[in-house]
């Protein structure tokens, strides 16, 4: 019975399933996703397949939660812009704090909205069963998801201050032909 839990039996048998089968597969993979290091970024990985990311839409939202936090969590940025067009295309649909943060900091820029959400998620990585267990890889998953979440927050806070700024600055004068600006002034 080892082997039905094995990540390499997981990922050699989500390739050709239903949509419903790929939900169930997912779902029962979050145990793996959590719990073994080896075979994490091949689960990610697969959920990122247009006809995973299509099943999570049609049928199983709420596996949202759960990629969004793989995806901070284990820092993998390289996802990060396709989890967002999925959850912008779901925001009507499904509302999550883990979702919301991201919105917060990756969609409206609102960043006084992301800490609160960031709050809310502590909570709710508290009291799910999935990503929280009294063992010492999930109390840390938790503590990670904060720590990457406020990096990320950070992050984007201080790029987009940097951008207001340089914003409100503006040009200085007119560009020259060479496509350098002019200083105006006496």
């Amino acid at each position: 019975m080892d082997f039905l839990v094995s990540p390499k039996f997981c990922v050699i048998y989500m390739q050709n399933f239903s949509s419903q089968n790929r939900v169930r597969l997912m779902h029962c993979s979050l145990f793996i996703l959590v719990n073994h290091e080896d075979n994490r970024d091949g689960i990610i990985d697969i959920y990122f397949q247009d006809r995973y990311l299509n099943a999570i839409e049609k049928n199983a939202q709420y596996l949202l939660r759960y990629v969004a936090t793989a995806v901070i969590v284990y820092q993998m940025g390289n996802n990060m812009l396709r989890l967002i067009k999925v959850i912008q295309k779901e925001e009507f649909t499904y509302k999550d704090p883990i979702i919301e943060f991201l919105e917060c900091v990756y969609v409206t820029f609102d960043f006084d909205g992301a800490l609160r959400k960031l709050q809310e998620c502590n909570d709710v990585l508290m009291n799910n069963p999935f990503l929280w267990t009294p063992n010492s890889t999930a109390v840390s998953l938790t503590e990670q998801f904060l720590e990457n979440a406020s990096h990320i927050t950070e992050r984007f806070c201080h790029i987009h201050q940097y951008s207001m700024h340089a914003e409100m600055r503006g040009p200085r004068g007119p560009p020259s032909p060479e496509g350098r600006r002019i200083p105006e002034g006496p």
